[in-house]
Parts: C-alpha cells; sequence; structure tokens
C-alpha cells in the first residue's frame, strides 16, 4: 500500500450525473508522481467524463481534487493549465493554418513590443521544445501540413509550454499506424523519464500493458480496481471491465453463403475487382496508402473518379451518388465517425432516420410517429446507452456513437454495408455486440464488405479476404489461406 504522499494527485468520491444519469459515483483515484497511469474500461464506464473534469472541462457535482496533498478547484481548463495540468485529446486542437511555433505559444507570443510578435525568439523558444522530445520539426511549418503523428507530437510540446507536470492523453493511438504509435510510446517514455506524470486512457488493452506502470478500471461510473500492470493481463482486465471473462474474441457462426449479387468491375475491360456473395463477410486489408477506403468512397459515390462501376442483382450502378447508392441497398459506415458519419449537433433519432428519410423522400412523406418508432425499435435492439432519443450524438461514448451509424444503416435496410473500421476506438465488450451484428446481417442473406487494419479481425470475421496495395486489389484469399503471414506478406510486397 503506497503512502499518500507518493500520490502527485489524488481524486476522491468524484460523482457526475447527466440529466439525472450517474456518468460517475463517486470515484476515488490516486496518481504517483511520475507514472503513467492507464484508465479503462467500456465504452461510457466513465473515463473521458473524469478527465474533462480534471482538465476543468466539465464541473464535477460532488468530490474533492488533491493536488501534491493540497485541495484544489479546477473551474476551467485555464485552472488545470495554471496547476500543471494538460489533456490531449484524441482529436486534434491545433489551428491548421498557423506554424507549429504559433500554435505551440498561441498563449504567450513572446513581442519586441506591444504589438509585434518576436517571431526569430518563439521559432527559437518553440525548437527547443520540441527538440527535447527527441523530434526535428519545423517551427515555421503549417500545422496542417505535418502528420497527424507529428500533429501530436505539437500537441505535447504545446502541453509542456504551460509547464505541465501531469499530461493526460484520451486515447491518442486511434488514428496512428503502428509506426507513428510506436514514436508516440517513445515521446511518452521519455516524458517519464524528465518527471511528467502520464494519465493514459486507451482501449487497446496490448498497449496499457506495454505502456503503463499501473491500470485503473471504471465501469458503469464506478472505481473498480487498481493494478500493476505486471501483475496482470488482459483477460484479467476484460473480466473487471465487463464483469464476466469474455471466452472468445471472435463470435462463432454457422455459415450459410449464397450466390453472388454484387459486384465492382473496372470500367475500362469490366475485368472484375471483387465480389460479395450473400449471406458472406468479405474482409478487405491494405496498409496505409493502399486505397481501401478510395475505392469504398468511389463505389458509394461520395468520392467518384470513373474507374469503377457497380453490378447488384443485374443493375449497372455507374457514377453513382451516395443518395443513388442508398437507394439501391449499399450503406457505408464510415470509420470517420465525426467527421463524415455523424451529425453531432442533432439527436439521436435524427441521425438514425436521415438516411431512411433520403431514401424514401420520392416515395412520399413518412409521418414523424413512424420514424419515431424505426429509431426507438433499432436503438433498443443495439443496446444504446443514452439518456433519451433526442440527447445530442456528440454527448454519447464512442461505441455509442459507432451503433447511431450502424442504426442508420439497419433502419435503410441495405443489402450490403460497408464497414470501414467497424471496431476502430471502441472497448472489447462493444466489439463482440458489433460482431454479433453483423453476424446476425449475413445470417439473413445481407453482404458485408470489411474494412480492417487489424490483421486478427481480418483473420476471425472474414470468409475471404482481398488484398489491396497502391490502389489495386493484389490478392484474393481463401479458407485456409488466409493467415496472418499471407496477409501481411502480400499487403507488403503485392502478389
Amino acid at each position: 500500500m503506497e503512502q499518500q504522499n507518493d500520490y502527485i494527485l489524488r481524486l476522491e468520491g468524484i460523482c457526475k450525473s447527466f440529466e439525472g444519469v450517474d456518468a460517475l459515483v463517486d470515484v476515488t483515484i490516486g496518481i504517483q508522481r511520475g507514472e503513467i497511469h492507464g484508465i479503462v474500461g467500456e465504452n461510457g464506464a466513465g473515463k473521458s467524463t473524469l478527465m474533462k473534469i480534471l482538465s476543468g472541462a466539465l464541473a464535477r457535482d460532488r468530490g474533492d481534487i488533491y493536488l501534491n496533498e493540497e485541495h484544489v478547484h479546477i473551474h476551467s481548463p485555464h485552472d488545470a493549465q495554471k496547476l500543471g495540468i494538460s489533456i490531449i485529446y484524441q482529436e486534434r486542437n491545433l489551428i491548421p493554418e498557423m506554424t507549429v511555433a504559433e500554435n505551440i505559444y498561441l498563449h504567450d507570443f513572446p513581442k519586441t513590443s506591444r504589438f509585434l510578435i518576436d517571431t526569430r525568439t518563439l521559432n527559437a523558444k518553440a525548437q527547443e521544445l520540441t527538440n527535447s522530445l527527441g523530434h526535428i520539426i519545423d517551427p515555421s511549418s503549417k500545422a496542417g501540413d505535418l502528420s497527424v503523428a507529428y500533429q501530436q507530437i505539437v500537441e505535447i510540446a504545446k502541453a509542456l509550454s504551460f509547464k505541465a507536470n501531469i499530461i493526460i492523453f484520451d486515447e491518442p493511438t486511434t488514428p496512428l499506424t503502428r509506426n507513428e504509435i510506436t514514436l508516440l510510446f517513445d515521446t511518452i517514455r521519455s516524458l517519464q523519464n524528465k518527471g511528467v506524470t502520464i494519465i493514459y486512457i486507451s482501449h487497446v488493452l496490448e498497449d496499457i500493458l506495454t505502456l503503463c506502470d499501473r491500470v485503473t478500471v471504471l465501469k458503469d461510473g464506478r472505481f473498480i480496481q487498481t493494478v500493476s500492470t505486471q501483475q496482470t493481463t488482459q483477460d484479467e482486465l476484460i473480466n473487471l471491465m465487463l464483469g464476466r471473462s469474455l471466452k472468445e474474441k471472435f463470435p462463432a457462426r454457422e455459415k450459410r453463403i449464397g450466390r453472388k449479387f454484387f459486384s465492382i468491375l473496372e470500367k475500362q475491360d469490366r475485368k472484375e475487382v471483387l465480389h460479395v456473395n450473400q449471406g458472406e463477410i468479405v474482409g478487405i486489408f491494405g496498409i496505409v496508402g493502399s486505397g481501401r477506403s478510395a475505392l469504398m468512397l468511389n463505389i458509394f459515390g461520395a468520392s467518384p473518379d470513373g474507374r469503377f462501376f457497380v453490378e447488384m442483382d443485374g443493375t449497372h450502378l455507374e457514377n453513382t451518388t451516395p443518395l443513388e447508392a442508398i437507394r439501391h441497398g449499399i450503406g457505408f459506415a464510415t470509420e470517420d465517425r465525426k467527421n463524415l458519419g455523424l451529425l453531432l449537433d442533432m439527436s439521436i433519432d435524427e441521425n438514425i432516420i436521415i438516411s431512411l428519410i433520403a431514401k424514401n423522400a420520392n416515395l412520399g412523406y413518412l409521418k414523424q410517429r413512424e420514424y419515431a418508432k424505426i429509431s426507438t425499435r433499432f436503438a433498443d435492439f443495439l443496446k444504446i446507452k443514452m439518456v433519451s432519443l433526442r440527447q445530442f450524438v456528440k454527448n454519447l461514448s464512442g461505441g455509442n456513437q459507432q451503433k447511431v451509424i450502424l442504426s442508420r444503416w439497419l433502419a435503410t435496410e441495405c443489402q450490403v454495408i460497408i464497414f470501414d473500421e467497424p471496431t476502430k476506438g471502441i472497448d472489447v465488450g462493444a466489439k463482440i455486440e458489433i460482431y454479433k451484428l453483423m453476424h446476425d446481417l449475413v445470417n439473413k442473406g445481407n453482404g458485408i464488405i470489411m474494412l480492417s487494419s487489424e490483421v486478427e479481425e481480418i483473420i476471425g470475421m472474414s470468409d475471404r479476404v482481398y488484398i489491396m496495395k497502391n490502389g489495386n486489389v493484389v490478392k484474393e484469399l481463401l479458407d485456409d489461406r488466409i493467415t496472418d503471414e499471407n496477409i501481411l506478406t502480400y499487403a507488403m510486397k503485392g502478389a
């Protein structure tokens, strides 16, 4: 048992509710000085709510916060920054048109006079800060021109410019490649070596066990347990998160694969690129830049380039718009939930029925009551955790946001649904629910195209697999040929 003076931060009895629904209930956590402390839990467990309270973005209803054993009051992000607490969210908070240096020191520009910015000093300070993190980044370059990984390094430098001694990372690896994740972890460890305390929120348990010293589990807004990562396993953490053991990552299903009913073909020579059979999950894998998402956006009509067309049950679809694709029974659950998939400032029910309204626009007006019944049916079926259907989607957890998108395509009764990274950024419990839903869909005779960057997911869920490289399908894998070795070999080298 650690002594209290080992703690740089203590949260005691933290409570928070939204419209009568408890988000946090009497949560007490101690963070040791200089450690990397993981926070895990299912979607809706209260992880992000707790960190928003700590960073001043939300006010707690009850409870106390102690920093270096002193009782502190955090009413705003500015209060948190003054206390040395900074948070780096999953979505970047940089201004793309401004330079790296300007973004880092936006709060405190060095000046040569009252109105003139000292650009030389500004760039020098920014360069020194990024160099201290082990990265050479041109301080005069535009933030929007950097890769996602280096934008994250700039976010870290920005936090350090506030003299942060506690930095919170909220799902930082979601947009990153594996190499970029390694880069991030090296940077976080260098921060720890400098005495910075890290709080790290993630759904990726492998990363938690690799990076963190200790990990705290939350469930339904309540503290469950804090354990050493050296003395636990992924299975034990899952058991604590779910309240039960997870017997299998990928649920079994009885395959009933039917006839070919959906094909993508090249326009120039009518060569088939890929096809989908009824009752089948077709996996598509490729490394970053392989063109997976671009191909799907193309045939869905969101980004057409004229190279391909679709044949679906004998119907020729070419140069379609998304609305035409939806009316022909094609749905697209995008990986970019917040920018492309959801209308964040609209309600759950509006997000569920919006594609159905578009699909039925020329078939006459459906009464509002009928739409409400449809929204309620699918929200109940997918067990979306919400206050009501009128709750704004932006206030849902990532897993529940994903369920809203899936509800939308279920409501339109699409025959083929494209799932682009269907489980990205959601917890293990929600993943199983999504997998079971996908099985339910194909068991009814629908077809699924699943794009995933997780080899294990591709192997565990796919009936057939296509490998893409440089914008082209280079290999189709069947049955026992669907192995991690084959998938990665063809993705890296081509056919």
